[in-house]
């Protein structure tokens, strides 16, 4: 047991914890670089403090699940020290590091401040949700910037797809001022969804729609089903915000797509790996580099730095071994969220698994894996589907 003023100690120290981390939160929707990187490396700071100074805290992390957070970030580091024979921090180990560390801030302060936690969420979410569509749309509507705040269309594209669910989950717990702000936010985060020229990005909204059906039953199930299909037609049809047209060029220009030649030219290069390489990659940071002399869009000075494919990226940068632990680690991480959901069929559970699901499909095929607009997002789902397990678990003691 923790003395009074250790108590008191300790939730001091959690309170500055999760200020910090609303800052991380805050800076990432209105892309302030600056601050993003310095708030994250100040959240990775709290974290390790924590683990040093409060036993309580180093009795949470060694127990699994939360483990695997920290983990992970030393299996890729092994993996890139055997793949490129180095273990400098580079760009895609400090991302893993400051999501884990992100997952467990979150995870401890559920944790150890757990008294109206939900209460002080919710406003969160709230704030957060106020100060994007405020900033976003007044940026792309009223100043004509079209990617508001961000410097390319995908980065606004997966904030509006990663908000518009949970602005429907919290329109089912909101009191009715709230749920008319909340239907205009929805509407807001839809035209700007529309606005951006991110066909990843609908393809999430559409796929994550259709997994709320196993919320459903019956006529319900019917009813919402019947919507998910209205909706996309009714947008192709009136060709609403150039969506039919994106669509259709999409369709009949699918063998010259720019991603699918991109896919050929990473298969040409990955054939040329050796054995080691295919056991272990190239390393984290060499996609980049080496694609040049392969790629087709080189000679047009155009260069990526990710196929635009997870299952090909994580095969030529970490090879089979690393691609074999991420595949594990979302398969565990699936089966844990469908059966909690199966459990209890939380409205929370099902959010965390549309949130997983259409982030994966958009990141896929946008960003590299090892990015802060990947990883942030699993270490999200992941912490909060360990503390609806603990309080699940505090819930049962208490009957």
């Amino acid at each position: 047991m923790l003395t009074i003023l250790n108590q008191h100690s300790l939730r001091r120290f959690t309170s500055w914890h999760a200020f910090v981390l609303l800052g991380v939160f805050f800076s990432y929707l209105v892309n302030v670089g600056f601050a993003y990187h310095n708030l994250s490396y100040l959240n990775l700071f709290f974290v390790i403090y924590a683990l040093v100074k409060h036993p309580n805290y180093r009795q949470l992390i060694t127990g699994l699940p939360i483990s695997t957070l920290v983990l992970i970030p030393i299996f890729l580091i092994i993996i890139q020290f055997l793949a490129a024979g180095n273990i400098y921090l580079i760009k895609p180990i400090r991302a893993l590091l400051i999501a884990a560390a992100i997952g467990t801030a979150i995870r401890l302060c559920f944790e150890f401040y757990p008294e109206n936690n939900k209460q002080y969420v919710y406003k969160t979410i709230l704030g957060l949700l106020f100060i994007f569509v405020l900033v976003q749309t007044y940026t792309v509507f009223f100043l004509k910037h079209p990617y508001g705040t961000f410097k390319n269309p995908h980065y606004l594209s997966q904030c509006c797809l990663l908000l518009l669910p949970i602005v429907v989950y919290l329109l089912s717990k909101a009191t009715y001022f709230i749920k008319y702000l909340l239907v205009v936010f929805a509407f807001l985060l839809a035209a700007l969804l529309l606005h951006n020229p991110s066909r990843p990005a609908w393809i999430g909204v559409i796929v994550g729609a259709m997994l709320t059906l196993m919320h459903f039953s019956g006529k319900k199930r019917i009813m919402v089903l019947i919507t998910l299909i209205f909706v996309p037609c009714i947008l192709y049809l009136m060709d609403i915000s150039n969506f039919g047209n994106k669509l259709y060029e999409l369709y009949a220009h699918i063998q010259t797509e720019e991603r699918v030649a991109i896919w050929h030219d990473t298969w040409k290069m990955q054939l040329g790996s050796d054995f080691i390489a295919w056991l272990f990659g190239h390393g984290l940071d060499s996609f980049y580099d080496n694609f040049k002399p392969y790629s087709t869009y080189h000679l047009k000075e155009v260069d990526f730095n990710s196929p635009h494919n997870f299952f090909l990226e994580l095969l030529y940068i970490s090879g089979v071994v690393g691609l074999g632990l991420v595949i594990i680690f979302f398969v565990i991480l699936y089966t844990k969220l469908l059966r909690q959901y199966r459990i209890n069929r939380d409205a929370l559970i099902l959010l965390l698994i549309v949130l997983l699901t259409s982030n994966l499909i958009f990141v896929s095929l946008t960003l590299p894996f090892y990015t802060k607009y990947n990883l942030n997002i699993v270490a999200i789902v992941t912490a909060l589907l360990f503390s609806a397990q603990g309080q699940r678990g505090v819930d049962e003691c208490k009957n």
